[in-house]
């Protein structure tokens, strides 16, 4: 259980180094990228509270 919450905190670390940055990024593609991974990153939290129920 550890290993996956280990794992799970990988990636929301990458998923956040992932985002966007506003000076880089602008427009549609922009929008589409971040909110696709604000939703896999709602999801991993999701998960994570989950295991520890």
């Amino acid at each position: 259980m550890d290993q996956i919450q280990f794992q799970i905190q990988q990636s929301l670390y990458r998923i956040r180094l992932a985002k966007p940055e506003p000076g880089y990024w602008s427009g549609a593609a922009a929008l589409v990228v971040t909110s696709q991974l604000a939703a896999l990153e709602s999801e991993l939290i999701a998960l994570g509270q989950s295991l520890n129920w």
